[in-house]
Formats: structure tokens, sequence, C-alpha cells
């Protein structure tokens, strides 16, 4: 629906209109009499989530200048873990129907805001509205710069990458390629148990006897917002590939030291069958592994399989096809972030504890072995060099 509205009505209605189902879903939650209606609250209020994850990396990376456009991309990641960080800091103090109702400020701001943003250049000069878009330009770039020159530069990029039939856009190695490549990424992303790791943290904290899991779990978040931070002024320096890797290697070992402590942590049914003895000073060493373990499992996927797959994506895609390509990797994205978080308390039951976190560890050794052996590396590519790549390795076979 969001790929269809953005085409049909534009960037900026589409983000206008997608603050309505977080505001709609957010009132039925507040006043749900049951755990239905608050499940459909919450159903309607993820329809807005849907729409604004891929509103937002395209309206921005429209509305940016070349020279920032990638560290602004880089900055939604950021953005989301501030949204974390946010709810985390607003439950240690609110009520769960107060912390929903602060939750509607931000998509209320958001609805003002927009209403006063231009439409994206871009998206005018397609429509031929060429006036309109230099008066975008004018309000995004100020009133000293070449307006003229800059929308003949993005009317050239559309000539150039408009001219060829959608029905032959799957048989393109430009496209099939890099769409192969960034579902991979996105599904890669959800394997490495992020989702799971984040909405049950306080209940990790809280079977690992910790007094005040809510906030182990509040201090995590702010782990993983510095580490994001961080990846956003070190991902020009390392490259995309580094960066992964070293994040997928912290993972690996975080979630399989966490896999272990789960292993040698009794459960609270066996430590209330225990006398007290030396084992309680060595059970309390376990419980500071486990948050220790989770800190840094959040600090590896904030360095980088959480912001960098964004960019990535962002830099592979011909223009013509980014907004549905863009949109596929995200369904593909939320369909696994939804099956790991749905699955989670099955794996565990079903292979134990111990076993769910070892099975993550494995999937970020295959997330090493798959950008080691498959991705290439995007830094400082344009999209003519990044489609010259994937033709080049399509001849090549």
């Amino acid at each position: 629906m969001a790929v269809w509205l953005v085409n049909t009505i534009g960037r900026k209605m589409s983000l206008v209109l997608s603050s309505l189902p977080f505001l709609f879903g957010f009132t039925v939650i507040i006043g749900s009499p049951s755990v239905w209606v608050l499940c459909i609250g919450r159903l309607i209020a993820g329809v807005g989530v849907g729409m604004a994850s891929l509103l937002v990396p395209i309206y921005v990376a429209e509305i940016a200048h070349r020279k920032n456009k990638r560290v602004l991309i880089s900055c939604i990641p950021l953005m989301v873990v501030v949204g974390i960080l946010g709810v985390y800091v607003a439950g240690l103090m609110f009520p769960w129907r107060w912390l929903v109702l602060a939750c509607c400020v931000p998509p209320f701001m958001m609805l003002l805001a927009m209403i006063m943003m231009p439409e994206t250049p871009r998206f005018l000069l397609k429509q031929k509205r060429r006036a309109e878009a230099l008066n975008a330009l004018a309000f995004l770039r100020g009133p000293d710069v070449d307006h003229e020159w800059e929308a003949n530069q993005i009317e050239e990029s559309i000539g150039f990458w408009e001219n060829t039939s959608y029905l032959t856009d799957l048989k393109d190695p430009t496209i099939y390629k890099p769409l192969i490549l960034g579902s991979s990424l996105r599904i890669f992303q959800q394997l490495t148990g992020i989702c799971a790791v984040i909405f049950y943290s306080e209940i990790i904290f809280a079977d690992s006897n910790f007094e005040d899991s809510s906030l182990a779990a509040l201090i995590v978040a702010g782990i993983l917002l510095l580490f994001a931070v961080v990846s956003l002024f070190v991902v020009e320096k390392t490259g995309r590939r580094v960066l992964l890797i070293i994040s997928a290697v912290i993972m690996m070992v975080s979630t399989a030291l966490l896999a272990v402590f789960l292993k040698l942590s009794p459960s609270k049914e066996e430590e209330q069958e225990k006398k007290p003895s030396s084992f309680s000073k060595t059970n309390s060493d376990l419980d500071w592994m486990a948050i220790c373990s989770v800190g840094t499992f959040v600090a590896g996927f904030g360095l980088g399989w959480g912001p960098v797959p964004v960019l990535v994506i962002s830099e592979m895609f011909p223009l013509r096809v980014r907004v549905g390509a863009t949109g596929f990797c995200l369904l593909i994205c939320w369909a696994f972030a939804f099956l790991v978080t749905m699955s989670f308390i099955d794996i565990m039951t079903g292979l134990s504890a111990f076993g769910a976190f070892l099975f993550f560890s494995i999937f970020c050794v295959l997330n090493i072995i798959f950008v080691v052996t498959l991705l290439p590396e995007t830094k400082g590519k344009t999209l003519e060099e990044m489609a010259a790549y994937f033709r080049k390795k399509s001849r090549k076979k």
C-alpha cells in the first residue's frame, strides 16, 4: 500500500497519511477493554510503522543534498534507536495507558511538521511540475543556490534510469541481484535475534534474578544508542563490509556466551531447592555475565547490522526501482522480525534457552560468510558503478 501511495500522491502526503494509523491505533489501545481490542490497536499502529519505515528513507534521500545524503540515511536507524530508548524511559515513569498516550506525541508532531514541508523535487519533476520543484529546492537549499542546475541534474537522472520497461526489470542483473542481496541482508539482520533480545530483554534479566530488570533493559537500550552513534561516524571510514563483519563477530561471541550462561545458571525452581552455599556467589557472577552478554550483543548490532543494511540497500538499487525494491526488502524484514519474535518462546521451549541463543550465534556465523562471499562494498560507489558491477558479475557466470 505504501509503495502505491508514494508513487500516486507523493512522498509528502504519504507521510502525512502514515501518521494517522499511529494516532488511531494508539487511541484504540488506550481505550481497549480487552486483550483482543488491544491487539487490534497494535495491528493498526503497525500499519503506520510499516508505512513510515518505507516512506521516511525515500523522503530523506530525495530531499537531501548529494554531499550529505548517506549521512542522513544512516541517521534513520539511529532515530529508531532513540525512539526505543525513549519508550524504555517513559515505561519507567508512566503506567502503560499513559505510556501509549505519550507515544501519540511523535506521530502528531510528524503530522504537523510534514504539512509544512515541501514535496520532494524528484517527485515533482517526474510529475512535470517544474515550477513547484524549483520552489521546493529553494526551500530546501536556500536562495543562494543554482536551483535550475540541480533540477536539470535530477531530470537527467530520471531520464537515464526510467527509460526501461518494468516488465523486463526482473531479468536485469542490476535489479534482481541487488534485490536478492538486499532481501538476504534483511533476513540475516533479523536472524541475529535482535528483536527477540530487545523485546524480551526485561524477561531475560528477570529470569537472571536482577532486582530491577526494567533498569537493566534501559541500560541495554542506551548501549544500542551509543554504538549506533559510533557507527554513524565510522561507517564511511571502515566501509560497509568491514563494519558488518566486525558487528557479526561481536554478536556471535556474545550470543554464545549468553547461551553458556543460560546453560550454567540454574532455574528458579532449582535455586529454591538448593541450600545457601558458595554457589550463590558464583550464580551472582553468572547473572552479570547475562547483562554483559546482552549489552555486548546490542553494541555489536548497533555498530553494524542495525544501521548498515539500510545504507547498503539504498546504495545498490537504480533510482527507477528504488521505491518498489526498498519496499520489498522492508516487507521481508518485517516478516522475519514477526516470525523471530513470535517463535522465540517456542524456540526456547523446543531447544531450551541454551539452544535458542546458540541458534542465533550460528546465524551470526552465516552472516559473516554471506558478507565475505557475496556482498559487494558500496562505499564511495555511484549507482552507475554498482550497475556496472552487477552486469560484470552476470557476464562472468
